[in-house]
């Protein structure tokens, strides 16, 4: 049988949920909005996941951005800082927020 291509399907690959905690907290206030972006993305990218670690990989996270690596460790440091990732042995592990 046929797999119907449903809307609600295209939407999903086309778009990133940001989690709206990310800009309605005081507490993340001072983040970046492409943290916040970075981090929806390596959100999404887990998700289907047993654990919240994926091996890093700087060119994609550069790729997808459209950024240099400088920016996007920049971008790292904050969610690294704000407890949102943390990096073990070279894997970007995503941490829920609170």
């Amino acid at each position: 049988m046929f797999d119907y291509i449903r809307k609600s399907d295209v939407i999903k690959t086309q778009t990133v949920a940001v989690p709206r905690v990310l800009f309605s907290s005081q507490y993340y206030q001072e983040l970046s909005p492409m943290a916040k972006i970075l981090y929806a993305m390596l959100r999404e990218a887990t998700e289907n996941e047993d654990t919240r670690c994926n091996p890093f990989m700087y060119t994609d996270i550069c790729m997808d951005l459209n950024s240099i690596c400088d920016e996007v460790n920049i971008w790292l440091k904050e969610l690294i800082d704000y407890h949102l990732v943390s990096i073990i042995d070279n894997s970007i592990c995503v941490h829920d927020i609170d």
